[in-house]
């Protein structure tokens, strides 16, 4: 009978094989993480998209008025207290005490994550701090970080007048250009923002993070979502008034 001699690899074969495996990884894995990033992106476009329906049954059963809030970002978030739209989210089971944020405000201080959280925000973003630029990360309470932020020109306010106090609430048919207008957007920490959104100010809360692959999410008051780009965002370093008029932060502004 005639046997067969087995073949070995060599050394240099194996190493070859090992080389070329790994070229092949270094080649795929940043189409794949570009590509995970992207799943997040529109999974954060998601959550916005839910958020402009629930603000949509609001304005239905509320006269056409936007939700008023007068005190902190965090007082508009929390989803247990003070959140207008607290009744028409199923939140019960999530957790976390803030729409979009992680806390610990809790005896066990265990990290909880609540509903419609940026997939794109990770544990580690609760106490890291980046003062500002495209990955700014500051959180405004100690004890909750907002993945998402509000328009503060969008939440309304008091007003005193010959004695008399007043309160002005953004009614959406009053808006001008509510497809330019934003409602809501990323965040970079503290659950609000405006035209500073943008700035170079290390005491500036208001920056949005270029978190999506360069880009942030941004929910309007037509309930449309759209991505921009950092260096697009509709902001300026210096907070000049022209930005402050803008139509995509100012209600009923005839500018632009």
């Amino acid at each position: 009978m005639f046997s067969r001699e087995r073949r070995y690899f060599t050394l240099i074969e194996l190493l070859i094989v090992i080389a070329i495996i790994a070229i092949l990884a270094s080649l795929l894995l940043p189409a794949l993480n570009k590509a995970r990033a992207s799943a997040k992106s529109v999974s954060c476009a998601g959550n916005f998209s839910q958020l402009g329906k629930i603000t949509a049954l609001y304005l239905a059963d509320y006269h056409d008025y936007f939700p008023y809030i007068t005190l902190q970002a965090a007082t508009f978030w929390n989803i247990c207290t003070s959140s207008p739209i607290r009744d028409y989210i199923n939140w019960k089971d999530t957790g976390g005490s803030y729409i979009g944020g992680l806390d610990n405000n809790n005896s066990a201080r265990e990290l909880r994550t609540g509903p419609f959280l940026c997939p794109e925000v990770t544990d580690s973003d609760f106490n890291r701090v980046t003062e500002f630029g495209r990955d700014v990360n500051k959180k405004l309470e100690d004890y909750v970080y907002l993945s998402l932020a509000h328009n503060n020109k969008m939440k309304g306010y008091k007003t005193e007048i010959d004695g008399a106090e007043y309160i002005y609430i953004v009614k959406a048919s009053r808006i001008r250009k509510p497809s330019r207008l934003i409602y809501m957007a990323d965040s970079s920490g503290s659950g609000s923002t405006d035209y500073r959104c943008r700035t170079t100010s290390s005491f500036n809360t208001n920056n949005i993070p270029g978190r999506h692959n360069g880009s942030a999410n941004f929910l309007h008051a037509d309930f449309h979502v759209s991505a921009i780009r950092w260096e697009n965002f509709p902001a300026t370093a210096t907070g000049v008034i022209q930005h402050y008029m803008d139509a995509a932060w100012e209600p009923l502004t005839p500018v632009n």
